[in-house]
């Protein structure tokens, strides 16, 4: 009788009783304290089935009727209910009557009274509920499908993630156990098989972090392969198996000793479910989720989930089994190709040591080699092939071969030799490789890189990095190599390594070459042995996607443990610095104001403007096109600055536009590397399997170290009331070269002289539009003093009078600005004079907020 509370009573005199009992859309009957009828209606007796004579006026009351108590599943409910109702005349009342047939009928009841207030009776409103419980019920049921199927989903996504997340067999067996409870079970249980039969337990994980400790202790139990643990029993028939209860004589039966079976009682086991983990036609063990201390009974909707998860989770095992063996034959492999001999050079000690990746299998095209030549003279080559598995290791020992054979003159020399043979060796990897000659009685070292990192030098307390400059990695597109040429003092170590030391997901190759410096200053000896185990004690761990090799080299003589020396400071950024960059068309201009703050900190003004122009484009190139994240690395060297733009899109080609273009054709596309063609010295591009880089080098060889021009201002006689500016020292190359727009200075001038007024950069344009072409005046003077051989000329700007306080302002500016290389092209191609306006006019305009324009190609009449 629940629910009568929540509805109020209703009083209603007994002169309207028949007019509601006929209106109402359910089954009525009104009772009087007697048990009589005093009110029915058609819809009541059709509802039970009565005859006519069974629910008459005055007759007694259907409840006690033989047809009426038949129908009901308990023939006193409804007469009950009546007789609560009569004693509580105040109060009314609902009940559900379920009967035989399986319909339900629903009814609620109040009291009727005549006009005095006299108690006369009850009437009862009954409806048939049968359709509307149904479909609730349905409903519920749905409700509770839909919950678990989504709770199993988001299970399985789980999974699913810890798979691709971890790595090794051990640790992702672990993963996946912890992460089945409590969604499976309180208790999960993984048993793997070996070759030989015999049961390992490698995972036992609790749900509840109390009991945790005690589960763990079932490792040391693994089910015996010969009995009848659920685990051996599925694996024995290849099926699954559950069961609601897990009484003590079967607890008994699969357990090892006393110790087990107590264990098993303190985490109170009641339920299981065990399924089988088959690989193809392979059983390779069984996982077992049990219910242990939550009261939990597993359904057939628990045991699909959890054939899921050990279809995945065999497919794990299934390949870490593979793995093993792959990773025995493959330190078979990697023992029989890398050398085995000992370089014995009077002079020289050495220490290698070569550690495997742990998430493949261990083999990959990490290699080094040394020999010792007839001048005396050692050689040593450290390289990695691209890629980890047999093909990279078969192609590092053809590789260390062919090295071996064309060692004849420098490194460079033999770089390039290497490099010249790639097409006729058949090799299809990229490899990047560090060629090193040194000479152990003088400490002459020369070294050449094709791609790889540089060595560093390590003494007691102090260690600093080769500026070694790599030219791109082999197989790629040939460049000239470049050779670097130092000494090792006496004492040193030279630390060689491949890119496994100082790159992972978690670092980039910066932040890990600064860490093996640091980790270098700081070892407490500098003797090979010592050293490279310092090393990779510091910079490895357990889990390594790559493989990691360390070569270490040390010239007699000198301390090798810490003595008192000022630590020498570490400026890695003074060589070479990289930083990375979404693929956001805002970011352009960022790049291009990282490269140029670099090119100031290293004191090189007269690649300001190609590099930043250079920058520009091959940035807008990898946001445009390859839509990935890109990274800029700039290295300085001797002649220069290089510039290297990496993105993630290897099948993509840079283009440059094709000389036949025509001179009404406005597209883009290509017309970037086309003025970076005209700018740099060099340029290319070369792709491996995780990206492009795209690279241009500027060269700085033949400047002179920028001094500012004497500047003077007099009086000119050549223009009556004007005045001369005379421009003493400016360099030869500079002017030459010069092509820069009037408007282009003036907008360089204000972005770093932002404290000029309006004024004053008004008449710094009328001083520059009114000297006759003062670029052009000084191109012909630079060209007198470069036949002369002179590297320096005079150049002198003439204006009005009224000008000559902004002229005796602005002239020592135009001297900074020419020597800083403001007035500078270094190319003299229209096209590339043109574009290059264009370039510069659209990053101002479009900073402003300006949409793009298209680039037109000049008509050319000469």
């Amino acid at each position: 009788m629940t629910g009568a509370s929540e509805r109020l009573p209703v009083l209603v005199p007994a002169s309207f009783l028949q007019a509601i009992v006929e209106a109402s859309p359910d089954g009525v009957l009104a009772i009087s304290p007697d048990r009589r009828i005093l009110a029915v209606n058609r819809r009541f007796q059709q509802m039970w089935g009565l005859s006519d004579h069974l629910v008459a006026i005055g007759g007694d009351s259907p409840a006690h009727s033989h047809g009426l108590r038949s129908l009901l599943t308990d023939p006193d409910a409804f007469e009950t209910a009546i007789r609560w109702g009569h004693d509580h005349p105040g109060e009314p009342q609902s009940v559900e009557l379920l009967l035989t047939d399986g319909r339900i009928i629903e009814g609620y009841a109040d009291g009727i009274v005549d006009d005095d207030g006299s108690y006369l009776g009850r009437v009862w409103y009954m409806h048939d509920a049968t359709e509307r419980r149904t479909g609730e019920r349905e409903r519920a049921a749905l409700t509770r499908q839909l919950a678990a199927a989504e709770r199993s989903h988001r299970f399985l996504l789980q999974a699913a993630d810890v798979l691709a997340r971890t790595s090794g067999f051990s640790e992702t067996i672990q993963a996946l156990a912890e992460v089945a409870v409590p969604t499976l079970g309180d208790l999960c249980l993984i048993d793997i098989r070996g070759e030989k039969g015999a049961i390992a337990r490698m995972a036992a994980v609790h749900a509840d972090p109390e009991l945790r400790p005690l589960a763990a202790r079932l490792r040391a139990w693994p089910p015996d392969q010969y009995g009848d643990h659920p685990s051996v029993v599925v694996m024995r028939e290849r099926r699954s198996r559950m069961a609601a209860e897990m009484p003590r004589d079967f607890l008994a039966a699969t357990t090892r000793n006393a110790e087990h079976l107590m264990a098993l009682g303190a985490l109170n086991f009641r339920s299981y479910m065990a399924v089988p983990l088959i690989a193809g036609d392979e059983v390779l063990g069984a996982v077992t989720f049990v219910s242990a201390g939550s009261s939990r009974i597993f359904g057939p909707e628990d045991l699909a989930v959890a054939e899921d998860l050990a279809n995945r989770l065999a497919l794990v095992v299934d390949k870490e089994r593979r793995y093993d063996r792959e990773r025995e034959a493959s330190h078979l492999l990697q023992t029989s190709l890398l050398p085995r001999h000992t370089l014995d050079v009077a002079g020289l000690n050495i220490a290698v040591r070569y550690l495997a990746g742990t998430r493949d299998a261990e083999v990959g095209g990490d290699f080094w080699d040394y020999a010792e030549l007839e001048d005396g003279e050692a050689t040593f080559l450290v390289g990695d092939v691209q890629g980890h598995d047999m093909v990279a290791a078969a192609q590092m020992a053809q590789l260390r071969s062919v090295c071996r054979v064309l060692q004849t003159g420098g490194p460079a020399e033999l770089l390039d030799a290497v490099q010249a043979s790639w097409s006729a060796l058949g090799l299809d990897r990229l490899a990047t490789a560090i060629f090193a000659r040194l000479d152990p009685a003088t400490g002459r070292l020369r070294l050449a890189s094709a791609g790889h990192p540089p060595p560093v030098i390590v003494e007691p307390g102090r260690a600093w990095v080769t500026p070694v400059e790599p030219v791109p990695p082999l197989g790629a597109p040939s460049v000239p190599a470049v050779e670097w040429e130092g000494a090792l003092p006496p004492g040193a170590s030279l630390v060689f390594y491949t890119d496994g030391l100082i790159e992972s997901s978690e670092r980039d190759v910066d932040e890990g070459m600064a860490n093996l410096v640091l980790t270098c200053m700081g070892a407490q000896s500098i003797e090979p042995e010592m050293l490279a185990d310092h090393i990779l004690d510091a910079l490895t761990t357990t889990d390594r996607s790559d493989d990691v090799a360390v070569l270490v080299v040390r010239r007699a003589g000198g301390p090798t443990g810490p003595v008192a020396v000022a630590p020498r400071a570490i400026d890695l950024a003074s060589t070479s610095r990289s930083r990375s960059f979404a693929p956001d068309p805002a970011l352009a201009a960022a790049a291009r104001r990282y490269v140029v703050e670099a090119l100031g900190e290293w004191g090189l003004p007269e690649l300001l403007e190609d590099a930043a122009l250079c920058t520009a484009e091959l940035a807008t190139n990898a946001i445009l096109h390859s839509r990935t994240k890109f990274t800029i690395a700039i290295r300085r060297s001797p002649r220069g600055v290089r510039i290297d733009v990496h993105d993630d899109r290897p099948d993509l080609t840079p283009v440059v536009v094709p000389a036949s273009l025509g001179p009404l054709d406005t597209g883009v596309t290509g017309r970037g590397l086309m003025l970076v063609a005209g700018i740099a010295d060099r340029w290319g591009y070369f792709t491996t399997d995780i990206g492009k880089t795209v690279w241009c080098e500027l060269s700085g060889e033949g400047l002179e170290e920028p001094v500012a021009p004497v500047v003077e201002v007099a009086a000119s006689s050549a223009v009556a009331g004007g005045t001369t500016v005379t421009l003493i020292g400016m360099p030869v190359r500079a002017a030459i070269a010069s092509g820069i727009q009037v408007d282009e200075l003036v907008r360089e001038v204000q972005l770093h002289q932002s404290q000029l007024a309006p004024h004053d950069l008004d008449l710094l344009r009328s001083l520059l539009e009114r000297t006759a072409r003062p670029r052009l005046v000084g191109r012909h003077a630079a060209f007198a003093a470069a036949a002369d051989e002179e590297q320096t000329y005079t150049l002198q700007l003439t204006a009005t009078e009224d000008e000559a306080e902004a002229m005796a302002q602005l002239g020592p500016l135009l001297g900074r600005l020419a020597v800083e290389g403001r007035f500078e092209a270094a190319a003299v191609d229209d096209e590339v004079i043109a574009m290059r306006a264009w370039v510069n006019s659209e990053i101002t305009a479009q900073s402003a907020g300006a949409a793009p324009t298209p680039y037109r190609r000049p008509h050319s009449d000469r």
